[in-house]
């Protein structure tokens, strides 16, 4: 009996010993989640990221994207002359902090080349993060230089916009890259009303301008005209011309005809197929989301839709608001904002206080010469006005309804009808508050002079 006795204790002392060790082991190792709990993320890269470990890891299902990014950071690493870009889904979407990853999924870490702004060649291009939901306009409550509606921009008072995969030059285009071209073309078929020039302004002799300051004195024609030899320069092919009349790529800046007993140009007639890869002119809405998008950065901006868009008030990439006569300065000074400008934009003159007060050099600079906005574009306010391919309307909704669908404007292209073509951006020759990133201006596309150029734009 006493045996037995003994026994009982030695087994149930084992099994509570044994019970105890289970545990502790349990909270020293992490559980991985369950099988019927968990989903398999799988990471791929382009051509400048490297995968670092494995390539797949399971996480809880409903698990949040802002809640594991650092840790698919740590799975990659970017190759030498490369940066991060941003993360998309497999079907090209941005992947956004709030997705929640409810099945296996591919996602892809993409990257972008470092190149020294001081060299650029003009090639280079930047994807615009877009995701499935619309961007969504408000009134907003920022205090603009006029009470007109074009000094607003085009996401307004809830218009709901949306826009395919596209990508934007990093610079606007040189005249070393334009002269390039304007001198293959000229060539192979193709007519300019004006051959372009280095940079413009400026209290310096026309000839010591850079041949990497932007390209001056060209039309909106021209520009069209430019892209379809581009395309067809790049790819010894037509193929992909985005710009046509009547069937047949455009490759004229001056041919005439007469309509209605009136002369036109055929360039004012053009259409532009969007399903093609080839070069173009940005939209007025695509320019504007690529000056004014700052993602999960909330300074100096307001929030329309899933992201971040820089405040109208403001140029673009910079952190403050600009100065202008009865603009709110808020906490700042005005030099402070006339500093604030001046990182990310080449412009004429900045508001004192009291009065417009001029920078020494009044002219264009090399492109790329300022600080980029949160995409990596350069000069997106300041230096040279840039064409957009809309024609113009001070209500950038008047022809919504040729593209809403269900109530969401996609891929808006400007007013049903009109001449005058859109302008956006402030040029060095400007005063501070024509560098609002909500300014909209127009030109007559036969109208060329030293502080219009363009920056080029691809459908992807």
């Amino acid at each position: 009996m006493k045996f037995f006795k003994m026994f009982l204790i030695i087994s149930i002392v084992a099994f509570f010993s044994c019970k105890q060790n289970n545990l502790n082991n349990s909270q020293d190792k992490p559980l991985e989640p369950s099988i019927d709990e968990s989903v398999k993320i799988t990471i791929s890269g382009d051509v400048g990221v490297e995968i670092k470990d494995s390539n797949e890891w399971k996480v809880k299902k409903d698990t949040k994207w802002s809640s594991i990014k650092e840790k698919a950071k740590e799975r990659i690493k970017y190759k030498d002359g490369y940066k991060e870009e941003s993360w998309k889904l497999e079907n090209g979407n941005l992947l956004g902090d709030d997705y929640v990853f409810i099945q296996d999924t591919k996602i892809i870490a993409k990257s972008q080349s470092i190149t020294s702004p001081s060299t650029p060649d003009g090639k280079e291009f930047v994807s615009i993060p877009l995701s499935n939901s619309p961007i969504i306009g408000k009134t907003s409550d920022c205090k603009m230089p006029g009470r007109e509606i074009f000094w607003y921009g085009v996401f307004m008072d809830n218009r709901k916009v949306k826009l395919s995969p596209y990508k934007i030059a990093k610079y606007e285009t040189t005249y070393k890259l334009y002269n390039e071209v304007y001198l293959w073309a000229t060539d192979n078929g193709y007519q300019f009303a004006n051959a372009g020039k280095k940079g413009g302004g400026g209290n310096v002799d026309a000839t010591k301008h850079d041949d990497e300051e932007p390209v001056t004195f060209i039309n909106w024609r021209d520009a069209i005209v430019w892209c379809n030899a581009y395309t067809e320069k790049e790819e010894a092919s037509m193929q992909n011309c985005v710009y046509s009349y009547e069937g047949n790529v455009l490759k004229s800046a001056i041919e005439t005809k007469i309509i209605n007993e009136k002369e036109v140009f055929i360039a004012d007639l053009a259409t532009c197929d969007w399903s093609k890869k080839g070069y173009r002119l940005p939209t007025d809405a695509e320019w504007e989301v690529a000056a004014r998008y700052q993602g999960a950065d909330a300074t100096n901006a307001e929030k329309l839709g899933e992201f971040y868009f820089t405040n109208i008030h403001s140029a673009s990439g910079a952190k403050k608001q600009l100065g202008f006569l009865d603009g709110d300065k808020g906490t700042f000074s005005w030099e402070e904002l006339k500093d604030e400008a001046s990182r990310v934009a080449i412009y004429a003159g900045w508001w004192n206080g009291s009065s417009w007060e001029k920078f020494d050099k009044n002219g264009t600079s090399k492109v790329g010469s300022k600080e980029p906005n949160a995409l990596g574009l350069y000069d997106m306010s300041g230096n040279v006005w840039e064409w957009c391919w809309d024609i113009y309307d001070d209500d950038p909704r008047s022809n919504d309804k040729t593209y809403k669908v269900d109530d969401i404007v996609v891929n808006p292209k400007g007013a049903k009808e009109g001449i005058m073509r859109v302008g956006r951006g402030g040029s060095y020759f400007n005063n501070g508050q024509l560098l609002c990133v909500g300014m909209r201006n127009k030109w007559n596309p036969n109208f060329a002079k030293e502080t219009r150029g363009f920056r080029l734009a691809k459908t992807e």
